[in-house]
């Protein structure tokens, strides 16, 4: 993914491997800056978006899981409300080169995405 095909505030989903259960992660893009997230909901363990790259609300202002409502601080994953408040989604480093390309580092297992805390 390349910075120009985000706009400001934005926010996309990717996958990462093949098969029945690839890596499912999301980049947001809030005032020049680059978020990325594991697409798991703490609440239900399931993605955050239902209908694709439906991440953002009020301006792009909060992360919501369309599926039970909760919300969650761009710039931190820090639910805010909802079923998992004060729990967050699983950051992922992330940057953007001098040529636009997005990079993010998926975690070393992917058992932790998957897994109840």
């Amino acid at each position: 993914m390349n910075t120009d095909e985000l706009g400001d505030p934005d926010a996309r989903s990717f996958l990462v491997g093949d098969g029945d259960w690839p890596f499912n992660g999301f980049i947001v893009r809030r005032q020049a800056k680059i978020f990325a997230y594991a697409n798991i909901c703490p609440h239900r363990r399931h993605p955050l978006d239902l209908e694709p790259h439906a991440f953002l609300i009020d301006n792009g202002n909060l992360i919501r899981c369309t599926s039970h409502g909760a919300l969650f601080c761009p710039e931190t994953g820090v639910c805010l409300s909802g079923p998992c408040a004060g729990h967050r989604l699983m950051a992922l480093s992330c940057r953007a080169d001098p040529d636009g390309s997005i990079r993010v580092s998926a975690p070393e297992t992917l058992r932790d995405c998957y897994l109840p805390e």
